[in-house]
């Protein structure tokens, strides 16, 4: 595997400046272009060797259709070519503090492996790696959407090392809260509709027919008696007028 800072056109990526290796060119030029953008600048949220001062991370892409079988598994090659190519071939850490991620996809054999140096690795934890994968395969991968699938996994990785950790449970609080939130609205509504069922509201049902129905009820009864009110008062009228005449 070429290596992009110095081979760009064997990369693929020619005249660009490039953290990505893509030899078969299998992600189009914007998609590359956009991953690269990404690339440029990956900060950290503290210096990450405080005797050398490193605070920034270096993460780099390899992209290739098909391995050639190394080892007979394609996991371990797969974990094989990236460790590979950021401990030796590459080897883009900083004064020896292991801030150098590589991202390894082989797309005919659907195999996608992180490789992280010491310092790195403190953040992008196999945990962390292996939850990022999860949801890139899903929303993903599991469509051959390659350039979106890196594309997630390097903004998350980005995410991750500039916070200073990949914990999640601030997520989960919230989706916890947001749960809570709307039981506690449930449960209000179905109070509600039982205390106007018991007092011989919405009898027509929760949607608003029912309390048309309802208050055009009331207003028929109401012009009914009075029209039966009219006519007793010209009956009683008509009486008195009859017993003058008499």
């Amino acid at each position: 595997m070429p290596d992009p800072t110095y081979r760009k056109g064997l990369c693929g990526r020619y005249c660009n400046v490039t953290w990505i290796c893509d030899p078969c060119q299998e992600l189009s030029n914007d998609t590359a272009a956009e991953i690269d953008e990404m690339l440029l600048h990956i900060p950290a949220h503290k210096d990450i060797c405080s005797r050398t001062y490193v605070d920034t991370y270096r993460i780099s892409v390899a992209i290739v259709n098909k391995m050639t079988a190394h080892r007979g598994n394609q996991k371990e090659d797969a974990k094989y070519f990236a460790t590979y190519l950021r401990e030796k071939k590459w080897n883009f850490e900083t004064r020896n503090c292991g801030n150098n991620v590589v991202i390894f996809l082989s797309i005919g054999d659907r195999q996608v492996y992180t490789s992280a140096g010491e310092a790195a690795f403190k953040v992008l934890t196999t945990k962390c790696i292996n939850r990022i994968y999860k949801k890139a395969t899903k929303d993903f991968f599991a469509d051959d959407k390659f350039g979106g699938g890196l594309k997630f996994i390097i903004q998350e990785y980005k995410k991750a090392l500039k916070n200073g950790t990949c914990d999640d449970s601030k997520e989960w609080i919230w989706v916890l809260v947001g749960s809570l939130v709307g039981a506690l609205t449930i449960v209000s509504i179905s109070v509600l509709v039982l205390r106007y069922r018991c007092n011989g509201g919405w009898s027509g049902g929760i949607v608003s027919g029912g309390g048309g129905g309802a208050e055009a009820g009331w207003w028929w009864r109401g012009w009914r008696g009075w029209r039966r009110r009219r006519r007793r008062g010209r009956w009683l009228l008509m009486k008195q007028l009859s017993n003058y005449k008499l």
